[in-house]
């Protein structure tokens, strides 16, 4: 029966399943596995899926900063986010339109 309701979320596209599992990966714009997107916020940590996740999730919570890598460098980035203003010293570039998201969206 609870599998029967994560795969009908799933296919609604209210959550994602791990490939080939029935175990929650993402409940955007959460992930419940630990990933390279890192929100610390109101004394907590959260990982999100991408970065527009993670922002996503300081617009939830309040001011708080989003931690990850650079693609092509790996070095470490930060974005701060403090009343409802991001700021940072990378670019964020967004790969795949919003309405694409759910064509692939381990990929997105």
């Amino acid at each position: 029966m609870v599998v029967a309701a994560l795969r009908a979320l799933a296919d609604a596209h209210r959550l994602a399943l791990l490939p080939g599992s029935d175990r929650v990966w993402m409940i955007h714009p959460f992930s419940a596995v630990a990933t390279d997107f890192v929100v610390r916020a109101a004394g907590r940590r959260w990982y999100a899926n991408c970065v527009w996740d993670g922002l996503a999730i300081l617009g939830f919570v309040g001011d708080g900063t989003l931690e990850t890598h650079t693609p092509h460098w790996n070095d470490l980035t930060r974005f701060h986010v403090v009343n409802g203003r991001v700021s940072g010293d990378d670019i964020i570039h967004f790969l795949v339109p919003a309405r694409r998201f759910w064509d692939d969206i381990g990929f997105t």
